[in-house]
């Protein structure tokens, strides 16, 4: 897409949504969307947007649609960058959270041997999975945080004792059909340039696996491009390759 106004996150988004996961999954669909949910009417309006860029006729031009898009997250209070403002992807993700069947419930269980803490928790499975720290470095891909997240963890920081013995287990009731996840890399990951970013994301209980669909980039700040692994075109005319 031709875009204008720094308008490069809402393409990247858009883009991903409308060519990689709209149409292209039934989880997307717009009738998946939970009706009692406050950004219901939000999540509608996004797959309009995505049927609108669908009958646009071309794309060297750029599509009101986004612009009108991006205005009405900012009436919102979703998007606090009005058009023209830097910002960053994820807050675009709010506009994913009607999609409940995308957090199923997990059994958070918290133990303390230092205070004796027991209790267990039902919380929704995060949107997005956000990896940022990465424990100390001790991780060195993407799965071994997957495998972190939903298995035992190793003795945690307790808030109420300030000890090294808390210990979390995550019981998964029901695992989505679709992970999002944030990836923030520190300096020291990106110096250390071993980080593994699989295209497969493997299960154990139950053995299955996460195939990787479509990634946001940023290769430097306040600069997003994306990626899909098995996008649809709906684009009908060829672009002028003067304009694009």
């Amino acid at each position: 897409m031709k875009w204008e106004e720094n308008s490069c996150r809402y393409d990247s988004f858009l883009t991903v949504f409308s060519l990689g996961l709209y149409k292209n999954f039934d989880e997307f669909d717009q009738s998946r969307a939970d009706k009692r949910h406050k950004h219901k009417k939000i999540y509608s309006t996004l797959c309009d947007v995505a049927q609108q860029l669908e009958k646009a006729d071309s794309f060297t031009k750029r599509s009101p649609v986004i612009d009108n898009f991006w205005d009405y997250l900012h009436k919102l209070k979703i998007d606090e960058n009005k058009r023209g403002e830097m910002g960053c992807v994820q807050e675009l993700l709010v506009t994913l959270l009607p999609l409940l069947h995308l957090q199923p419930f997990i059994e958070e269980e918290r133990k303390c041997d230092g205070c004796g803490l027991n209790e267990t928790n039902r919380i929704r499975w995060p949107l997005p999975l956000k990896i940022h720290q990465l424990k100390s470095l001790q991780f060195s891909s993407i799965q071994g945080y997957f495998d972190w997240f939903i298995g035992l963890r190793n003795p945690e920081f307790c808030e109420i004792c300030l000890q090294d013995k808390l210990t979390v287990s995550m019981k998964s009731i029901q695992l989505p059909n679709f992970i999002i996840i944030e990836c923030i890399q520190t300096a020291k990951t990106k110096s250390r340039n071993k980080f593994e970013f699989s295209q497969t994301l493997l299960n154990k209980d139950p053995k299955n696996k996460f195939e990787l669909a479509a990634t946001i980039n940023q290769p430097y700040p306040y600069n997003f491009n994306s990626s899909i692994s098995k996008p649809k075109c709906f684009n009908k005319k060829k672009p002028d390759l003067k304009q694009a």
